[in-house]
């Protein structure tokens, strides 16, 4: 996924942006803590104050005296989770702090793999409204594609960037008659243009977050 071709989706008008899983469950969060730890730099407070973060997440999940937020500092886009539900993770973003094509991806490389972790669809919505998805990282497309993550957006869900999204065009991919792929490369192929049909079906546009290609494996 291209900055130019989706700033206005993280365009600075007041609200946040909310990262969204559903159907998850106490293990599932407990998982987002684990990965956490090795995506970002992690702090939480409890009421505000400094504390120490649980391992487990259920003993947040049930107080309810207390207000909860886990800061992942990705490096510059901090992610904060509140616990308020098992039922549904959800991490909220500061648009500020989404700038850049640098500041993009390190959103998106945490939503994949937190897709991955969770084998869940993972969505990028307005504030506090689950139904307004800007973005949905496919769980089933970052298995295929790996580290190269494929973005579907929704363009009637764009709501106001909907013209830029516009733009954007279905991304192929056309191995060179000259590349000497491995069998399971060839797999992956098959199945991403299968997707591709799919989402084309679905009146989808496919991003590529950075570039969605074969490297062979150094």
């Amino acid at each position: 996924m291209l900055w130019h071709d989706v700033s206005q989706i993280f365009e600075v008008d007041g609200s946040l942006r909310d990262i969204l899983v559903r159907e998850t469950s106490v293990s599932d969060w407990d998982k987002l803590i684990s990965l956490s730890f090795k995506l970002g730099d992690v702090s939480y407070q409890s009421d505000g104050e400094d504390a120490l973060l649980p391992t487990s997440a259920t003993k947040l999940l049930v107080s309810k005296e207390y207000a909860h937020c886990m800061k992942v500092d990705l490096g510059g886009p901090v992610a904060n989770a509140h616990f308020h539900t098992s039922e549904e993770i959800e991490l909220d973003l500061d648009p500020r702090e989404i700038g850049s094509q640098a500041s993009l991806d390190k959103v998106l490389d945490f939503c994949s793999k937190l897709s991955l972790a969770l084998e869940r669809d993972v969505a990028i919505t307005e504030e506090s409204d689950p139904e307004k998805k800007l973005a949905v990282l496919l769980v089933q497309t970052t298995k295929l594609a790996d580290r190269n993550s494929l973005i579907a957006i929704r363009k009637a869900d764009v709501g106001a960037a909907a013209a830029k999204v516009g733009k954007v065009r279905i991304v192929d991919i056309q191995p060179s008659p000259s590349q000497n792929l491995p069998a399971r490369v060839k797999q992956w192929l098959c199945q991403y243009h299968s997707f591709v049909r799919h989402a084309q079906n679905h009146h989808l546009d496919l991003v590529p977050s950075n570039r969605v290609f074969y490297e062979p494996k150094r």
